[in-house]
């Protein structure tokens, strides 16, 4: 028998008492800026707070005359502040004792423990359980910036075991944190000095101040021969297995005819990625951008793709153009480079192949764990449903009202300038749960369009992208929004709950996108007949509580490493929370 199971035996046999917050908090006080008028002091904002560590990382120094009018509360060390204002957010942190007697903003909810009913640590856990969120999701209100007042904050219920099961719980907790901890700082600092290293020996290596090799100055017309892509459409060429050359980071689509093969260096012509470099000794297509084919005498193609890359800011850089940027011919092909011999840029090559070799090891290991848990994460979200003892099948389409979206004008300002309205495009779906978008639309628009305004806790997809070649994007809203029209939003039906929607559609995704997505077309796009009589699972309302909550803890596994940590730090986030919440959850004491 484990401590703790000795110390709940011993002190709470019969379960555990549940308070209120506010029972177990007491009031913090405001500051009187009028008899402040020479002090200074630190001032918490809600930005103050990062999201992923839980720390206060940036203040800025107020005085009376100089305060916002949300500085008002006086925070003491070891205080818990909530972030009440668009709290689904998660900005909480403890007051270190640096912070003592500073300030924060009325954004926050400040919790500070009864000592003699609670511990300090033991609250902090308490708040950033799955629990207490899924009670502050219920709670909060407002659309596009929601909040929930402190009054509701403090009515949450929390277990109150004795101090000393309190102490032995967080003594667990914090172990975990901060095993946690470090192993996202040994990981972010292996991935940064990689990536410093190699970025470092690059620039170093590709240098011509050295003494004791003879440099030569060439045009990049005089390196290489440059050709332009040619035009091509994705319906005028068979599917086949050769990459098209876009414009983007990534192939565009593949065919079956070339119009290079062997080592080329391309750079990306025109949009966001103009002036991108990339190397490739395969058959190709090249459309939008352009070809340099090495001159052999002076240059090999792999150290031309070397020192472009080393610029490739700089080309980025000279991309004009109001509509479509683009970057010039004629202007990069009077940029001029330092070469030495080709035996030197052969060893070069090789030092800079290695480095390239070996970051990209690191990443694709992170990268295959991550790929590996959000399958296995699928695999159970399938099964749990699956296994819904009063699951029904229904078609897709009957799970609610389906509708989308279109563009306002972007000729017409008055649809766009100082707009708080929320408008999700394909851009913005690339997290499992929205907060924001990066787009907003005026009263004006939403009046004189015929845009439609949803209401929170929607679900939207993703139907016309060409994200769909590779990925069928779902999210849960839960905020009023607009959405365009690649988007379709689906309002659930009274049966449906609305996060059951979200984790149907997020299990069966990738079988929906092979069995709806339309064949040819120039931009991917699902056949909506065969996504809305797709058909899915669906259990009474209650059965689907059960299903979201368990759900609930396991969501995180399928964050991708652009968007959260990766993939080891991931898997022992979920294995902090699994025994944090397992740790803080007691059977309530029969009070007679």
């Amino acid at each position: 028998m484990s401590r703790l199971e000795e110390l709940i035996a011993e002190l709470c046999p019969d379960g555990v008492e549940y308070k209120e917050l506010g029972d177990c908090v007491l009031k913090p006080k405001n500051i009187k800026w009028q008899k402040q008028s020479e002090q200074t002091y630190h001032y918490v904002d809600l930005t103050s707070v990062d999201r992923d560590t839980h720390e206060i990382f940036d203040t800025q120094v107020i005085n009376a005359n100089s305060a916002p009018s949300r500085a008002q509360q006086i925070i003491l060390s070891k205080d818990i502040l909530f972030g009440s204002t668009r709290p689904m957010l998660k900005r909480y942190c403890q007051v270190p004792n640096e912070y003592n007697g500073q300030i924060c903003s009325t954004g926050f909810c400040i919790l500070r423990a009864k000592p003699e009913i609670i511990l300090d640590r033991w609250l902090y856990h308490i708040i950033s359980s799955s629990e207490f969120y899924l009670y502050i999701d219920e709670h909060q209100k407002g659309s596009s910036y929601p909040a929930i007042t402190d009054k509701e904050v403090k009515a949450y219920k929390i277990p109150v075991p004795p101090l000393e099961i309190q102490s032995e719980i967080v003594r667990i907790l914090d172990a975990f944190s901060e095993l946690k901890a470090e192993l996202k700082a040994e990981l972010k600092a292996e991935l940064k000095a990689r990536k410093e290293q190699y970025e470092y020996y690059r620039q170093q290596i590709l240098r011509p101040e050295s003494n004791l090799i003879t440099f030569k100055n060439y045009s990049l017309s005089e390196l290489a021969r440059v050709f332009r892509g040619g035009y091509i459409t994705k319906n005028s060429h068979t599917s086949g297995e050769i990459p098209v050359i876009l414009g983007g980071q990534e192939p565009a689509y593949f065919i079956d005819t070339s119009n290079h093969s062997g080592e080329v260096v391309v750079i990306a012509r025109s949009g966001a990625s103009a002036g991108y470099v990339s190397y490739w000794n395969q058959p190709i297509f090249i459309t939008d951008g352009f070809g340099y084919d090495a001159n052999s005498n002076i240059i090999l193609p792999k150290y031309l793709y070397y020192i472009l890359k080393n610029r490739e800011n700089e080309l980025n850089q000279t991309k004009r153009g109001a509509g479509v940027p683009h970057v010039s011919g004629e202007k990069l092909s009077k940029l001029e480079f330092s070469i030495p011999p080709l035996e030197i840029q052969s060893e070069i090559v090789r030092i800079l192949d290695a480095f390239s070799e070996l970051k990209g090891e690191l990443k694709g290991e992170l990268n295959a764990e991550l790929k590996a848990r959000k399958k296995q994460y699928e695999y159970y979200c399938k099964k749990i449903i699956c296994s819904a003892k009063t699951a029904k099948n229904i078609k897709i389409r009957e799970l609610g009202q389906w509708s989308g979206g279109i563009t306002p004008s972007m000729n017409n300002q008055e649809y766009w300038i100082n707009g708080m309205i929320p408008w999700i495009t394909s851009k913005d779906m690339k997290s499992a749960f929205l907060f924001d978008t990066q787009d907003h639309i005026s009263e004006v628009a939403l009046k004189n369009t015929s845009i439609k305004l949803y209401p929170k806790d929607i679900v939207t997809v993703v139907v016309r992208s060409g994200i769909l070649k590779h990925t069928f994007p779902v999210a849960f809203i839960p905020f009023e929004t607009t959405i365009n029209q690649d988007l379709k939003a689906l309002i659930p039906n009274k049966n449906v709950l609305p996060k059951f929607a979200y984790y149907v559609l997020v299990t069966y995704a990738e079988d929906i996108r092979n069995k709806s997505k339309k064949q040819g077309g120039t931009v991917d796009s699902l056949d909506i007949s065969k996504f809305m009589d797709y058909i899915v699972p669906l259990p009474d309302i209650d059965e689907q509580k059960e299903i979201i909550h368990i759900l609930e803890n396991f969501s995180s596994l399928s964050n991708s490493i652009t968007s959260g940590l990766p993939a080891e730090i991931a898997a022992r986030e979920k294995q902090y929370e699994y025994y944090r919440d397992l740790l803080l959850t007691f059977k309530p004491k029969v009070t007679a």
